[in-house]
């Protein structure tokens, strides 16, 4: 393993973290408030927080997350929590490094799987679910003597609070955690081989909304007339609906990834977005930026004014939070004593659904429909055809566009074939 590269001041506040630039080499830095604490900087400028533990002699390098997902101050709670595992041998088995306790397993787990295969915002929320669920509920149990019953009681648990599609997630996580455990020959068998969220009252929920051409024109309208909504969070709205983008990858993007130009900037090519794995639940992939999205980006830039994020927060980008309660307020919020919005409710993964079935309608073909939303071709597709159908994609958007501004847009001379029928 190659040398650390060590900066001589240590950090103490959430600024200075802020401040850290990237350099030609990856180098660290060590967090004067919480001992142990190592906060990594890539050329690339992702931070990372680091620990390097120790365990019969032999040196572990544990991930603890990455900024800005993960504030200073919960970094250190996060390596508090785990050093007082590691000192109760919950964290490693010193004579063979063997996990011994569900919470022991949940640790190599997500270092050594999820960590390291997943994006930011996919291990920000196993993390979660690992912290908030499965530790609490059976963490102390013996990984010899796990039973099936104590791991459905998990599932069960979150069924009862009422949260039925997270009760799924929990679920699939539970199986894939106790599988690496059999891959890696801590157990024989699986106590969650049979578990199903199902069986304990949960449903499949398979999103199904999809926006009609009214609502469309009606959820357009309520976002410019919505009180107590903020100017930038207005457009992000509008931009996850002509982009069919995920929230989390708009929440977190930068300027440095955006040019909404016609002229080509460093490696971005003109009138593009590019999104890096790491704000991506799945691949990198770059947007191709449509006439309609260009002059979203550009009110956005006037709005953020200096800061490094397109959508910009207190410390760093605007919460996880802010786009999912927005929207839903839009819902329940009055003007004159009337709701904004009365069509059926819906999120912002429901426009991304609706842009992907409009997509058919306007005659794009499936397959630069599927790219457009950054989905699997397959594997061998993956694997033979690098090319990212840039052109193609451009014009899907920007017909996506044409159709989005004839709803919303007053014409005079005009009417819609909703309004004759």
């Amino acid at each position: 393993m190659a040398a650390r590269n060590s900066t001589s001041k240590p950090i103490h506040t959430a600024t200075q973290l802020k401040n850290l630039k990237p350099k030609a080499a990856r180098y660290e830095v060590a967090d004067s408030g919480c001992p142990g604490l190592r906060i990594r900087v890539l050329p690339t400028g992702k931070i990372n927080y680091v620990w390097y533990a120790r365990s019969a002699g032999k040196r572990h390098v544990v991930s603890l997350g990455s900024y800005p997902d993960m504030g200073l101050a919960d970094a250190r709670k996060n390596l508090e929590r785990m050093k007082g595992q590691h000192k109760a041998g919950l964290l490693f088995n010193d004579a063979v490094n063997v996990p011994t306790t569900v919470a022991a397993l949940c640790e190599v787990f997500y270092t050594d799987r999820i960590a390291a295969s997943r994006s930011e915002a996919g291990a920000k929320q196993a993390r979660m679910m690992l912290d908030k669920y499965i530790i609490p509920g059976i963490g102390k149990h013996k990984l010899s003597i796990i039973t099936p019953v104590a791991v459905g009681s998990v599932t069960q648990t979150v069924v009862k609070k009422g949260y039925l599609s997270r009760a799924e997630s929990v679920t699939s996580l539970l199986k894939q955690l106790f599988k690496f455990a059999v891959a890696r020959g801590y157990i024989e068998q699986s106590p969650a081989y049979a578990l199903s969220a199902k069986d304990f009252g949960a449903k499949t929920s398979v999103g199904k909304r999809v926006l009609s051409a009214e609502d469309i024109r009606a959820f357009w309208s309520a976002i410019d007339i919505a009180p107590m909504m903020s100017d930038p969070v207005r457009v992000a709205l509008k931009v996850l609906l002509l982009s069919g983008v995920r929230s989390g990858e708009l929440r977190l993007a930068k300027w440095e990834h955006i040019n909404f130009t016609s002229k080509s900037s460093g490696a971005l090519g003109p009138k593009t977005w590019f999104i890096p794995e790491e704000n991506s639940k799945t691949t990198e992939w770059t947007v191709p930026l449509s006439s309609y999205l260009v002059k979203q980006f550009k009110l956005l830039k006037d709005y953020a004014g200096d800061s490094a994020w397109v959508l910009p927060g207190k410390d760093g980008p605007v919460t996880d939070k802010v786009l999912n309660r927005a929207m839903s307020r839009l819902f329940d919020v009055k003007v004159d004593g009337e709701h904004v919005l009365t069509i059926e409710k819906a999120s912002p993964h429901d426009l991304r659904r609706t842009l992907r079935s409009n997509l058919d309608d306007l005659n794009v073909e499936p397959h630069i429909a599927e790219k457009c939303l950054n989905h699997s071709l397959g594997r061998i597709e993956a694997t033979y055809n690098k090319n990212q159908l840039l052109t193609q994609r451009r014009d899907a958007l920007e017909k996506w566009g044409d159709y989005v501004d004839l709803i919303v847009t007053e014409r005079e001379n005009v009417r819609r074939l909703a309004d004759a029928s």
